[in-house]
């Protein structure tokens, strides 16, 4: 998203007008106030569920393949989503840390 915006503000940038530069700017705050409520929206509906959902919720996002189960690959790239912060590498051990800690039944 935030390359989107930071292309969008370049572009906007190289507008010759004052009135063009306005109206790409009214546009780009307009889109990022509906990324903002589609945002509030889920965390309205998060609020609302059991812990339990929101684990189930969370699961089937993160099951790709939607066999029933999270590989390695399928937990690192959902930690690297929520983390934001980590290279795929040291989200595949982040993944694996967290299937040793959990996973009693292999």
């Amino acid at each position: 998203r935030a390359s989107k915006v930071a292309a969008s503000t370049k572009e906007a940038q190289k507008v010759s007008s004052p009135s063009a530069f306005s109206q790409i700017s009214k546009a780009l705050i307009e889109l990022q106030m509906i990324a903002l409520q589609a945002q509030l929206t889920l965390l309205e509906e998060l609020e609302q569920m059991s812990d339990e959902e929101k684990m189930e919720t969370l699961f089937s996002i993160m099951d790709k393949d939607r066999d029933g189960s999270l590989t390695v690959v399928e937990l690192a790239d959902g930690l690297r989503k929520i983390r934001g912060d980590v290279n795929f590498e040291e989200s595949l051990g982040l993944a694996m840390t967290r299937i040793a800690q959990f996973d009693k039944d292999g």
